[in-house]
């Protein structure tokens, strides 16, 4: 098995029975400004401070690919830290990126067995970094 990253409890795998990983990342980094309107004259800026970085990670889960788990059992788990507010480190590789919180998991289902089971899901991760108070 080969980890790809990890999220909290959440690991990004692949190995000969699963694949539990994501297909891209995007990470965004911002700075905030105060823009202060000036009578006659352009505006002024004003660096306020950093932004709290953003990542997206697109995740494709596939039953066939899941070591025995179901899609909906991957999402639930999911969908429970977004209603949880859980915090966790987000590694990627060597990479440690900090804390961070899942803010979304947006998923569409698209395939379907004869029961009606989840065979195919893309989701998107939103995850939102976490900066605690001082």
């Amino acid at each position: 098995m080969a980890t790809v990253g990890t999220f909290g409890d959440v690991v990004f795998e692949a190995s000969v029975e699963t694949v539990r990983t994501f297909s891209e990342l995007q990470r965004t980094t911002a700075a905030r400004w105060g823009v202060h309107s000036v009578l006659g004259a352009k505006p002024i800026a004003e660096f306020v401070g950093p932004e709290t970085d953003e990542v997206s990670l697109p995740v494709r889960l596939n039953v066939l690919f899941l070591g025995g788990a179901t899609v909906e059992d991957e999402i639930k788990k999911l969908r429970e830290i977004v209603l949880q507010g859980k915090v966790g480190v987000l590694t990627i590789g060597e990479d440690i990126f900090g804390k961070y919180y899942l803010e979304s998991l947006s998923e569409t289902r698209k395939y379907f067995g004869k029961r009606g089971e989840t065979l195919f899901a893309e989701l998107t991760l939103s995850l939102k970094e976490y900066v605690e108070r001082k």
